[in-house]
């Protein structure tokens, strides 16, 4: 099951919560559910599934680099010949299934040094 429950009463208005292991999340059925007065539990068994990031959104003049999803994995974000990045270059996908940064933007490099005078 890749988690466990807490609560381990099955007497009416009982309650048991699921969680899942870290680098997994739960899915297809209820973190928490209830006991019953008819001995059945609300709601439907979850299971929990490896945790995964959506795909990241390129900035505007630029590209995402990098195709794995998951947790542990890193994109880099590039932006196209004039532009530079402005914000964090690079994010991991993390073990709640969103990346540890928003996506950067890139800033255009007229009027930018990258050297002090």
């Amino acid at each position: 099951m890749y988690g466990s429950i807490a609560g381990s009463s099955s007497s009416f208005n009982s309650v048991i919560k699921y969680t899942c292991n870290s680098g997994y999340r739960v899915s297809g059925g209820d973190a928490q559910r209830t006991c019953g007065k008819d001995g059945e539990w609300s709601g439907s068994q979850p299971r929990c599934i490896a945790a995964a990031c959506p795909d990241p959104v390129a900035p505007a003049k630029g590209l995402v680099v990098g195709l794995q999803r998951s947790v542990g994995d890193t994109v880099r974000f590039e932006c196209q010949e004039g532009y530079r990045v402005s914000g964090k270059a690079y994010s991991v996908c993390q073990s709640s299934g969103s990346w540890d940064s928003p996506t950067p933007t890139c800033a255009s490099k007229i009027g930018y040094s990258s050297t002090c005078t």
